[in-house]
């Protein structure tokens, strides 16, 4: 998505200006150019923001005048803490219809493990094909979702498998 497309709510509901408004936890990945608000606030954030909550208001003069005296002192009553605006729900990200995302070109349907070697070592075969070979037709979905659902070690374990691959380096 274009960034210039994004235009995020307020993440938190708060009661001071000191009140972060904001998470910048990660976001899942939204696919087209429609920007969905309620989507970008799905993340793994605290329900509380990090921070100040509140912030010392200046005395009054009566406030002033009960220190002088003696007196018990009153602080100003203190605001609620910011709360998150949604409920956090993890969900795949990709909308359900999509389908698979290809990245470029069209996938094979996938290899059989005794072929993964006679692919990788097939002197014409391109490196999506190699890929393809051994990480199934759909990698590139497989990739995307994990990183949508912010699955981070499932996302970089297929990428180690394409860079290695890509390098030569990777034994079935």
């Amino acid at each position: 998505m274009n960034p210039g497309l994004i235009a995020p709510e307020a993440f938190y509901n708060t009661y001071s200006p000191v009140q972060s408004k904001y998470s910048y936890a990660p976001k899942s990945v939204q696919f087209g150019n429609t920007f969905n608000a309620q989507q970008y606030n799905q993340a793994a954030a605290p329900a509380t923001p990090f921070g100040l909550q509140n912030f010392t208001a200046p005395l009054t003069s009566a406030q002033i005048d009960d220190i002088i005296a003696g007196r018990p002192y009153t602080p100003a009553p203190g605001v609620p803490s910011a709360t998150r605006r949604e409920a956090y729900a993890p969900a795949p990200a990709v909308p359900a219809g999509l389908g698979y995302i290809p990245i470029a070109g069209n996938y094979r349907a996938p290899t059989a493990a005794a072929s993964v070697t006679k692919v990788l070592n097939d002197p014409n075969a391109t490196d999506e094909a190699k890929i393809a070979a051994v990480l199934g037709p759909n990698y590139a979905y497989d990739q995307q979702n994990a990183l949508a659902n912010g699955d981070q070690k499932t996302y970089w374990l297929i990428q180690d498998k394409i860079d290695r691959i890509l390098a030569g380096t990777y034994k079935p």
